[in-house]
């Protein structure tokens, strides 16, 4: 019976694991931080951080856009001004053959003088003053080039000359026939002779002027149009070329930052959250998404680093209830087992219901502490839940912004080519330009014709006109090249289509990025999600165990008193022995599930790296 005593008084103590040291887990260990560079060595955001990409890529086309108006607005002032020069030199053209055809009309009158002399044929009064009517009519159109002095002065002269010829017909002529006075007839003749010569060599003197200026004019419309092709050019290039680089430039620096986006995003749906942050900043779509998805990382890093310390503390408290449960289990054993010999062993009984009631005690506080740590990673979890659902939807916006993207690229496509049928519409004003040139051509050969008909005297204006048919020539040689470099403009718009397709692709390739970006993180949220619920069934079990160690003190106080009164109360003494020995078997397992639960969530944990 002694030895019984002593065994049941003093029981063999199991030797408990070593507590590990706070700050440290045995599941893994913490990796250091890498040093982010400080904020007075990053740079201030450009411009082009405060737009979004649309917006970025909109101001890249409406620049393409101006440079083309402004090329084609130019080469229609090119143009237009080239036919201003077209219809100037065809007036002077025009004026020069009613210069002509002065000359043929005081020619005309002085026949008529001639023949009214020798005819008396009053039909050639009606000639004259026809003849005359018509020198009216050519003196209106030459009367705007007489702009010097010195033809104003030499077309008075010719005026003067006509009211002289005029006067001797109509008042001597005429008179000096009807009265038959030779004398004055034949100074009517003479004089009618002086005064053609004398006009001709007056209209001469005008046309050499005119045909200078004309030489002159010609000269300024060659320069003109030559000066005028080259700046046409130049501005082309410069304006594609300007197109060109602006488009590759936005389109390498927004693939740029967005691959750094993905891969540090890849990183973190791998698992690996020590990725360095992006540097960005700004109000645009990339800076938004460099913020988000930094804070995004630096979040799940400390909630990561909070659950691996909480996980180590329920392992380790989960096997420390097992270690005391087992204690536990073994002294209601004992308890039982001296229940048959509790009239001799009431007093060593009582000692072993003070252990118990003082073990009981200390598995109340770790339970206590242990559901107070549950408590505290449901919390967390579920602000890892909240955090992953603010993720999805920016990631959500993202893509629709994407979309948004691609749309605009599809517009800008879209107007670059209404840009390319504007210059076919080019084409066709040149081809009108051409045909105005062709009939210059055919009038010029006329001209000549009428100028081989004057004889000697038409021999200066058949200069004038080979000159404008030579003009004409150069002014359709000259609209070839112009045809040449609007063929050269559409090959380039068409090239600049080619680019903004090939934009385009890489805009879908990016959308389709994002598309995969938010699958992966869809993922990371479904594992939140699982451990999320994994925490909240571990509290529901330690609520369990909470309510079964208020059963176990309950059952060590009814033992307490049944030790006081062994004598009157054994056989409630043995209910509660009974009652307190299923107890202990419940709760040690909810000690081994607590354990498995916590296994589950390291094991969880450890697919991040800190």
């Amino acid at each position: 019976m002694e030895s019984k005593r002593i065994q049941m008084g003093k029981k063999p103590a199991k030797k408990r694991e070593p507590k590990q040291k706070k700050g440290k887990s045995n599941v893994f260990l913490f990796k250091k931080k890498a040093k982010q560079p400080s904020l007075k060595k990053r740079k201030k955001a450009r411009f082009l951080d405060q737009l979004k990409i649309s917006q970025t890529y909109g101001l890249v086309l409406a620049g393409v856009i101006f440079l083309f108006i402004a090329a084609s607005a130019f080469a229609g002032s090119i143009l237009m001004n080239l036919n201003s020069q077209m219809d100037d030199l065809e007036q002077k053209g025009d004026q020069a053959l009613a210069l002509s055809e002065i000359g043929s009309v005081f020619r005309a009158k002085d026949m008529v003088v001639s023949d009214y002399i020798f005819t008396k044929d009053e039909r050639l009064v009606e000639e004259f003053e026809v003849q005359n009517n018509q020198f009216n009519d050519l003196k209106e159109q030459v009367d705007s080039v007489m702009n010097t002095q010195q033809r104003e002065a030499i077309f008075q002269q010719i005026l003067s000359s006509n009211e002289e010829i005029n006067t001797l017909f109509f008042e001597t002529t005429i008179d000096a026939v009807k009265e038959e006075k030779e004398n004055m007839i034949m100074y009517s003749r003479i004089r009618s002779a002086d005064i053609r010569s004398m006009t001709l060599e007056y209209l001469t003197d005008l046309q050499e002027d005119l045909k200078a200026d004309y030489t002159a004019s010609v000269a300024k419309a060659k320069a003109d149009s030559k000066q005028a092709l080259i700046i046409l050019v130049l501005s082309v290039l410069a304006a594609l070329l300007v197109s060109i680089i602006l488009t590759v430039l936005i389109g390498r620096r927004v693939n740029r930052q967005l691959n750094r986006v993905v891969h540090n995003s890849s990183e973190i749906a791998k698992g690996n959250l020590a990725v360095l942050p992006l540097e960005g900043s700004g109000k645009g779509d990339i800076g938004q998404l460099v913020s988000s998805t930094n804070s995004i990382a630096e979040q799940l890093r400390g909630i990561v680093s909070q659950l691996v310390a909480v996980a180590g503390e329920v392992k380790k408290e989960s096997r420390t209830l097992n270690t005391m449960s087992d204690e536990v289990k073994e002294g209601s054993g004992q308890i039982a087992a001296a229940m048959n010999d509790l009239t001799d062993g009431a007093g060593q009984q009582a000692d072993a219901a003070g252990e118990i009631s003082q073990l009981i005690e200390m598995l109340n506080q770790e339970i206590t502490k242990t559901r107070e740590e549950s408590d505290e990673l449901k919390a967390m979890s579920e602000d890892v839940l909240l955090i992953s659902d603010g993720s999805r939807a920016q990631i959500a916006e993202l893509a629709e912004q994407m979309g948004q993207m691609t749309r605009l690229v599809s517009n800008s496509v879209q107007k670059m080519n209404g840009l390319e049928k504007r210059t076919g519409e080019i084409s066709t004003l040149i081809q009108v330009i051409r045909d105005i040139s062709a009939q210059t051509n055919l009038l010029a050969l006329n001209a000549a014709i009428e100028a081989a008909r004057a004889g000697e005297h038409g021999r200066g204006f058949a200069v004038v006109a080979d000159e404008v048919r030579k003009l004409a020539v150069q002014v359709d040689e000259s609209i070839n090249e112009i045809t040449g470099i609007i063929s050269g403009v559409q090959k380039e718009t068409g090239a600049v289509v080619t680019t903004l397709n090939e934009g385009y692709e890489q805009v879908e390739k990016g959308s389709g990025t994002m598309e995969k970006t938010t699958g992966t993180f869809a993922g990371i949220i479904e594992s939140v999600t699982n451990m999320v619920s994994r925490i909240q069934l571990i509290s529901k079990r330690m609520d369990t165990l909470t309510d079964r160690s208020n059963q176990i003190s309950s059952s060590s106080q009814s033992i307490a008193s049944v030790s006081e009164e062994s004598s009157a109360n054994i056989q409630q003494t043995a209910a509660s022995s009974q009652q307190l020995n299923g107890s202990m078997e419940d709760m040690k397992g909810s000690a081994v599930s607590l354990l498995t639960l916590s296994d589950e969530l390291e094991n969880k944990v450890k697919q991040f790296q800190v």
